[in-house]
């Protein structure tokens, strides 16, 4: 039980890079300015949005994997 719960905390957030791709590919066609952004406001976008998805994905993968009455994640 406990090992299955860690594999899927393991594959959720192995996609998350891809959602801030999809992201940046967004604006960037939206906007056309925003491809002329210097390279490390890239990145700190990129980063930003890969750890709110890991910490979504990571507290509901948790919660739903609980039986009893469900806790709130330490970070919010």
């Amino acid at each position: 039980m406990s090992r299955n719960r860690v594999v899927n905390v393991k594959a959720s957030y192995l996609p998350t890079p891809y959602y801030s791709l999809i992201f940046f590919t967004f604006f960037s066609i939206l906007y056309p300015n925003f491809c002329q952004m210097e390279f490390i406001h890239f990145c700190v976008i990129f980063l930003l949005i890969s750890i709110l998805f890991i910490f979504s994905r990571y507290s509901v993968s948790v919660n739903s994997g609980k039986k009893g009455p469900a806790e709130k994640p330490a970070l919010f």
